[in-house]
């Protein structure tokens, strides 16, 4: 019996995803290969490692012994991998997915404290978009609003924020006579909806004293992320609910108020998220508790 090393693979990633399909389209390869290098897999260990159903799959008994073994072979193929090309990468380069009011922090706020800590460390910052980032965790670290599950991804609170009321100030002359949340349903004030996977769209909250209220809103204009909503917002579109991160400099040069002079602000948290076996470098380390040193939750 000799078991190949891309089998094993693909037996982590199937059980990384709970799906064939799912695993196949992060390898990007036909999903049909994937499921007879596993039949292949099960044959040569003569045992049963997933139990298949519509629904996904889920290991066996035997599967989950064999997975403890298999995570080790892929951290040593990737630790091979890592010396073999460490000449030609950047051993300081660290990568990282974030959604975007986020990684406008990052560049505006964070990198230059980071910069004074860490100098020979380059930082990538790709931007996610709120579908984005309710795909699966990729081989970097990704900073998002969304908790993922924690059984294959590594998850750590870094973050809040306030999601509150916002409005051009030139809107709120047109429209004296809103003095609360509510009042948003009943005067026909322009709203900008971000639209979020798996949610009905301006489908807006509030909180007053202890509880919160949900505000359904019809919404002027839909986008798909908290900046370009406050660039509508400058551009006089509408009233946008949106993070204190993203508007913080729009309200202090002017460009934009909160709408009311009560607080019915909430909070929101952010994550630091990657797959769980993932190993992190070193840079990586640095990265990550810089940022939860910065922003003591």
């Amino acid at each position: 019996m000799q078991i190949q090393s891309k089998e094993v693979l693909f037996f982590v990633e199937v059980t990384n995803f709970s799906s064939f399909s799912d695993a196949a389209e992060a390898m990007n390869i036909p999903q049909p290969t994937v499921s007879r290098r596993i039949l292949e897999l099960e044959g040569k260990i003569r045992s049963q490692l997933f139990l298949r159903s519509k629904a996904g799959v889920v290991l066996t008994e035997f599967g989950e012994q064999f997975l403890s073994g298999a995570i080790e072979v892929k951290q040593s193929l990737n630790a091979l991998k890592k010396l073999a090309t460490q000449e030609s990468e950047n051993p300081c380069h660290v990568v990282v997915e974030a959604l975007q009011p986020i990684a406008t922090l990052l560049v505006n706020d964070f990198l230059p404290y980071f910069r004074t800590l860490h100098p020979d460390v380059v930082l990538e910052v790709r931007s996610l978009t709120n579908r984005e980032q309710h795909r699966k965790v990729g081989e970097v670290l990704r900073l998002q609003s969304h908790k993922m599950e924690t059984r294959n991804n590594c998850v750590i609170h870094f973050l809040q924020a306030e999601r509150n009321f916002y409005a051009p100030p030139q809107l709120l002359t047109r429209y004296p006579e809103i003095q609360h949340p509510e009042d948003i349903l009943h005067t026909g004030i322009p709203c900008i909806a971000i639209q979020q996977p798996s949610k009905e769209i301006g489908r807006w909250h509030y909180k007053m004293g202890n509880k919160f209220h949900e505000l359904k809103v019809n919404p002027t204009l839909i986008v798909d992320d908290a900046i370009k909503a406050r660039d509508a917002l400058l551009n006089d579109i509408g009233v946008s609910w949106n993070f204190d991160i993203v508007m913080n400099d729009s309200v202090k040069n002017g460009a934009a108020v909160t709408l009311f002079e009560q607080s019915f602000s909430s909070q929101e948290n952010a994550y630091i998220t990657y797959k769980a076996t993932k190993q992190l470098t070193e840079p990586e380390h640095c990265f990550v508790e810089a940022l939860l040193s910065y922003y003591v939750v």
